[in-house]
C-alpha cells in the first residue's frame, strides 16, 4: 500500500506525465488511473447540491439532526437571477407538521415571517443564526447523513423541489 501512496503523491506533485508504473501489476495501474482521474469527477457533481426554477436557484439545503416530536432548523440559499423581484412564501416537507420562516430581530425577539421578497440579482441566505426555517413537530428522527424531500413555494406559484441533507 505504501508504494501506491507514493505514486499518488508523485502524481499530485509532478503531474500525470511523470508517473512511474514499473513493477506494478496491470490491474493495480488501472485502479490507480480510475482513482486519480475519474473519481474526482463524482466529487464535483456531489458538491452541486442545487435545484432551480427559471433563474431562481436554491442551493445547499440542510437540516440539523433531531428526534421525532421535536423541532429543528433547515438552512438553504436562494438566488434570484431573474430581472424581477420574487417572493418566498413557504417551505413544506413531509417530515414535519409545519415549517415556519423565522427571523431573529434582536437577542430576545424571533419573528415568524409570512413571506420574504428577494430582489433581482440578490441571494437570500436562509442559513444563519438570524434567519432559518423552523421545522416543527418532526414526524420521524432526522439522522445525520440521511435525506428528506422539501418544496419551496414562490408567490407566482412556482414550486422548487429539494432534497435536504441532514
Amino acid at each position: 500500500m505504501a508504494k501506491h501512496h507514493t505514486i499518488l503523491c508523485f502524481v499530485w506533485r509532478r503531474g500525470a506525465t511523470h508517473i512511474r508504473t514499473e513493477g506494478i501489476p496491470k490491474m493495480k495501474r488501472i485502479f490507480l488511473f480510475l482513482l486519480c482521474f475519474i473519481a474526482p469527477l463524482g466529487a464535483l457533481s456531489a458538491g452541486a447540491h442545487e435545484n432551480s426554477s427559471g433563474n431562481v436557484n436554491v442551493s445547499h439545503p440542510w437540516a440539523a439532526p433531531a428526534k421525532a416530536g421535536g423541532n429543528t432548523r433547515l438552512y438553504l440559499v436562494i438566488e434570484n437571477d431573474e430581472s424581477e423581484q420574487i417572493t418566498l412564501l413557504s417551505l413544506e416537507t413531509p417530515v414535519a407538521r409545519d415549517a415556519r420562516f423565522h427571523f431573529q430581530a434582536d437577542d430576545k425577539t424571533v419573528l415568524s415571517l409570512s413571506s420574504r421578497s428577494i430582489k433581482p440579482e440578490e441571494a437570500l441566505n436562509v442559513g444563519t443564526h438570524h434567519m432559518w426555517f423552523e421545522l416543527i413537530g418532526l414526524r420521524r428522527d432526522l439522522v445525520k447523513g440521511s435525506l428528506f424531500p422539501a418544496v419551496v413555494t414562490l408567490a407566482d406559484g412556482r414550486k422548487i423541489e429539494l432534497t435536504v441533507i441532514i
